[in-house]
């Protein structure tokens, strides 16, 4: 019997976790645009045929009673600056509320296509941009919503409705504001549908004039943190990264200056109070960005900083997770962060088969890894493609002995090291294979031997290569004896059928040796083990 010794490497890895906001993701641009260049056509249809609709005049300078003609001209001048006349904020409202309707619509549309059960829709806040991050959460995802689209008519019916009610939300807050310029409100739900654009349509116009909106917003609007963290994402989209890392930090730096004002009036203004009053959620999002700035510019020492920080403020035992996540995702190595990336990578490549194409990658990162328990991790990794996939049985029984033999040298790097039984068990399990691939061939010496070396080890199926052991030395009732029971002692290994081949030689073995009491004990446990078997 062969044992399996695939590794799940969805479940062995300890890459990092998945992330709060995602980011911008390497594919190929070209293709997807050409899928998606009629839907964009449609997704403007029915928006005012592309014209752009002209702000009406200004109203001539009436001048009231009692006023002179130079001060009312003035004011009107001033008006101008600050405000439209009240019919205009009307009118202006409704097609912003009209482009919110469309904007919600497209969400829930686009929620139904991904399997999502709700969208939130709400303006300015950490939530707000928590949901919309996730709402574009995956590119990937959208490229294989593309595929099944192309089978679907459903879903791309469903992707057609949606990306058209955004276009035609898009349109219909910039109707809005030209003709009430001063909307800031407006001004935010037209940044939030060029970003979401950006993401659904993989270009990069949109972010940037979701940019140009939410710089112009910052400057009227200092004190609104989550502004700078809208823009830290847009950046963080188009791969600016040090941009980026400014924006969120300014986030948190307005976040802290403006706490005092959420001290309710009846409470003393205290440290205390101070504290409570602090949006802990906004403090963690921002830092938790940061932490993502530093690393995409492979800044190591800063980003474990700043994640340090965001342990302090982590809302959720969820949160606490996905930052410890990163913090051991960026310690793999040492803080050697291209070599976590590339570990990512060939990961990859090994859950999408690329077997060969990941063992040449793990092969040429060893040397560039700066730890030893690194470097034994991605040996394991790699003779385990080569004994499993690429038939390369020797090379990695090699690798697999020298990792084994490395960290058995150092007890206490044995006990630090979560992967270190996984080592054990692949090894015990590439031996124990081995030794049955030679005894098919009937090579009994070179067998023996690898049942031999699979039995020095504590794997997890150890019991069966005493077995296999005892079975060879059948012709040696005493040392065949001592096998067998040694492989009763991890019964709990065994299945049925070896249990009782197990008693059968013990019994055997006692008989020839003479002990007929202690045989006769074994025979009633065989037999009660034949009678148990269906």
């Amino acid at each position: 019997m062969r044992l399996n010794t695939k590794l799940s490497h969805k479940k062995n890895q300890t890459a990092r976790f998945t992330r709060l906001a995602p980011l911008s993701l390497t594919i190929h641009r070209q293709a997807v645009l050409a899928i998606l260049a009629s839907l964009l056509l449609c997704s403007c249809a029915g928006t005012n045929s592309g014209k752009t609709a002209k702000a009406p005049k200004g109203p001539r300078v009436e001048i009231p009673a009692g006023v002179d003609t130079s001060v009312a001209i003035a004011a009107n001048k001033m008006a101008r600056q600050l405000f439209v006349e009240y019919p205009l904020q009307v009118k202006a409202k409704q097609y912003a509320d009209s482009a919110v309707v469309r904007f919600e619509r497209s969400e829930r549309l686009w929620n139904i296509l991904e399997g999502k059960l709700d969208s939130t829709s709400k303006v300015d806040t950490v939530a707000s941009i928590e949901q919309f991050n996730i709402a574009g959460r995956s590119l990937r995802q959208a490229v294989e919503l593309d595929k099944q689209a192309a089978n679907s008519s459903d879903a791309a019916n469903l992707r057609k409705q949606s990306l058209k009610a955004l276009g035609t939300a898009r349109t219909a807050f910039e109707l809005s504001l030209q003709l009430n310029p001063f909307d800031q409100n407006a001004k935010l739900w037209l940044a939030r549908t060029y970003q979401l654009l950006a993401k659904r349509f993989l270009d990069e116009k949109h972010y940037l004039k979701a940019i140009g909106v939410l710089e112009h917003l910052t400057r009227l609007e200092k004190d609104q943190h989550a502004l700078y963290a809208r823009l830290g994402d847009c950046y963080m989209a188009l791969k600016k990264y040090p941009t980026a890392l400014q924006n969120f930090q300014k986030a948190e730096e307005v976040l802290a200056a403006t706490t005092i004002f959420n001290v309710p009036p009846n409470r003393e203004l205290s440290a205390a109070s101070v504290a409570a009053a602090t949006d802990s959620a906004a403090r963690f999002l921002y830092l938790y960005y940061q932490g993502e700035a530093h690393i995409k510019q492979l800044d190591a020492s800063s980003a474990l900083a700043v994640l340090q920080r965001a342990k302090n403020f982590a809302p959720t035992p969820q949160n606490l997770a996905a930052v410890e996540a990163n913090i051991t995702w960026i310690n793999w190595d040492d803080g050697n962060i291209p070599a976590s990336e590339k570990r990512d990578t060939l990961l990859s490549w090994v859950d999408a088969s690329k077997y060969n194409d990941a063992a040449k990658g793990f092969r040429k990162l060893l040397p560039d890894l700066r730890t030893s328990r690194a470097r034994r991790e991605i040996g394991w990794r790699l003779a385990s493609l080569e004994f499993n996939y690429l038939q390369r049985e020797d090379d990695a029984l090699r690798t697999m002995q020298t990792v084994v033999r490395a960290t058995g040298s150092d007890s206490l790097a044995a006990r630090q090291d979560s992967l270190y039984q996984k080592y054990i068990d692949s090894y015990g399990a590439m031996c124990f294979n081995q030794g049955q691939k030679m005894l098919a061939a009937r090579k009994f010496t070179t067998a023996l031997t690898y049942f031999n070396q699979s039995a020095q080890l504590e794997w997890n199926y150890r019991a069966k290569s005493f077995l296999e052991l005892a079975k060879l030395a059948v012709n040696d009732p005493p040392r065949a004896e001592t096998l067998a029971k040694e492989s009763l002692k991890y019964s709990q290994q065994l299945e049925a059928r070896e249990e009782l081949a197990a008693t059968e030689l013990i019994t055997q073995a006692l008989k020839r040796q003479g002990k007929f009491d202690e045989a006769r004990q074994y025979f009633e446990r065989y037999r009660k083990l034949a009678q148990q078997r269906p």
